[in-house]
């Protein structure tokens, strides 16, 4: 009778290890933006609450890439006169979102809404910029009059007390990209059984809140290179759990 009892016991603590893809967006686009595919790898751990209900949470570390890049008029009338740029950041994000999720069966496999939230902290990233500038006369011959060029490296320095968020030289890193992030969760997926090893498989909306991103005038007729004031991510992820 005890044994069966045992056996019968709802198990209440779930742990796995998972990665996913995205690709994030400006609420605002950007002169000729061009965001790469992005992706995150994690551990995430779950408690059973009820029979519906599970809380979970998750430590991922997300790489978020932005692009940018083409020609930019000096103003609408003022056709002679261009920049023409190139802008590639990446940014190392860890993740530690914090989830409610509610479970349409009480059963692994069922499928399950979630909601939550997730603060971030930039821990790396790398910026590459490049721009020329130039003239056009009567007979249409370009004359570059301006270049402009930056390659910088960030790394979260624990050893730094006093500014951990600092290039290596000491300086901070707030003009390199804002130091935390928070965003809103909304997720849907199922659970599933292959090869008896149970899966999670889902899709995500990832609301951003806060500023990310280098403030880099791109262009003089359009900011194309500024800050994103709020995005939002679609992301299809996967987990392996136990």
């Amino acid at each position: 009778m005890e044994d069966s009892l045992i056996k019968n016991k709802s198990k209440k603590f779930y742990f796995g290890f998972g990665a996913s893809v995205s690709n994030p967006t400006p609420w605002l686009p950007s002169f000729n933006q061009n965001n790469l595919i992005s992706y995150s790898f994690g551990v995430m751990g779950m408690y059973k609450i009820t029979n519906h209900l599970t809380l979970e949470t998750r430590i991922s570390y997300s790489v978020r890439n932005i692009r940018s890049g083409g020609r930019s008029p000096w103003s609408q009338e003022d056709v002679a006169g261009f920049d023409t740029y190139n802008y590639s950041l990446t940014l190392g994000y860890v993740e530690i979102p914090v989830l409610i999720r509610y479970n349409f069966k009480d059963k692994e496999t069922s499928w399950s809404f979630y909601t939550g939230f997730m603060p971030a902290i930039l821990v790396g990233g790398k910026l590459q910029y490049s721009r020329n500038t130039f003239t056009s006369d009567s007979l249409h011959i370009l004359t570059i009059v301006g270049s402009e060029t930056i390659s910088q490296r960030y790394k979260f320095n624990l050893s730094n007390n006093k500014n951990p968020h600092s290039f290596s030289d000491g300086t901070d890193s707030s003009a390199f990209s804002p130091k935390y992030d928070f965003s809103i969760l909304l997720g849907i997926g199922k659970g599933t059984k292959i090869l008896k090893q149970k899966f999670y498989f889902g899709v995500q909306t990832q609301i951003g809140l806060m500023e990310i991103g280098h403030e880099i005038q791109c262009s003089i007729a359009n900011n194309g290179c500024n800050r994103w004031r709020g995005y939002n991510t679609f992301t299809l992820l996967t987990y392996i759990y136990f």
